[in-house]
């Protein structure tokens, strides 16, 4: 079954200092939360989908391209935000994570237009998002995915050291 998203640029939602919009910012305005959910409401009707099912679709916010900068030029290729059900998402979710990434690869979305420094060649895209960042592999022939996959998603969970 495919993953249903909806992908919308923080810059049309009118939110005024969007570059610190962390999850606990995003469930403390209702404002903000409304619009969203007007927004995955009309999705699931443009998509056949019943609007009062509040799982699908889920609506991802993709930031611009100045907000994934990093010092020296390095950093995500892409920056992201995701609702489910209505509440924000600490990390992204690895079906969102695929879907973001194969759309960013993919000429005329919405994430296309605001990643920056796509590596044609590795095929890899940087997603950024409130918890760090992971990687996707994606191949695009002839402007279809060919495939997507994660390529890396274990973090650093304990280091010490061992005495004998």
């Amino acid at each position: 079954m495919w993953a249903i998203r909806g992908f919308v640029r923080v810059d049309d939602l009118g939110v005024e200092g969007w570059e610190g919009l962390t999850p606990g910012r995003v469930e403390g305005d209702e404002d903000l939360k409304g619009k969203l959910e007007e927004i995955r409401q009309a999705g699931a009707e443009m998509m056949g989908l019943d609007p009062r099912v509040e799982s699908v679709p889920k609506v991802v916010m993709v930031f611009p391209p100045e907000v994934t900068a990093r010092e020296g030029g390095k950093g995500a290729n892409i920056k992201c935000l995701a609702l489910s059900m209505g509440q924000a998402h600490k990390a992204a979710p690895l079906t969102l994570a695929l879907c973001l990434g194969a759309a960013a690869r993919l000429e005329g979305t919405i994430p296309n237009q605001l990643a920056v420094g796509l590596d044609a060649e590795s095929g890899v895209v940087t997603i950024e998002h409130p918890s760090g960042k992971l990687d996707v592999g994606v191949m695009v022939e002839d402007g279809k995915i060919v495939s997507a996959e994660l390529h890396r998603t274990a973090r650093v969970l304990m280091k010490g050291k061992v005495y004998y």
